[in-house]
């Protein structure tokens, strides 16, 4: 993601690069700054489990709003290493898109 093309904030180009690798990121449209929330839930249901618990993260952090209970301790039990240091670089550096 290059946000000099796109008019994205630093926090919104960090997230974009954050998400690139996962499942739900065609949900965002980066253009327009926005993502189909609503239709990213209801995909997220055809996922791993892994995948809708990062899918909440994301979908979380972009909303400012922890409606689908994102839950720490079962992500930090539950994913894999890569998805872990994902989530541990934004408890670091935490910011919202």
């Amino acid at each position: 993601m290059n946000n000099t093309t796109i008019n994205l904030t630093d926090a919104q180009a960090t997230f974009a690069e954050m998400i690139q690798n996962q499942p739900i990121r065609h949900f965002w449209d980066w253009n327009n700054v926005t993502c189909r929330v609503e239709e990213a839930k209801k995909a997220m249901k055809s996922l791993s489990r892994g995948e809708q618990m990062m899918s909440e993260f994301f979908i979380a952090l972009w909303v400012g709003d922890n409606e689908l209970s994102f839950d720490l301790m079962t992500a930090a039990r539950r994913l894999d290493q890569k998805n872990r240091d994902i989530i541990i670089d934004w408890l670091e550096n935490p910011f919202w898109p």
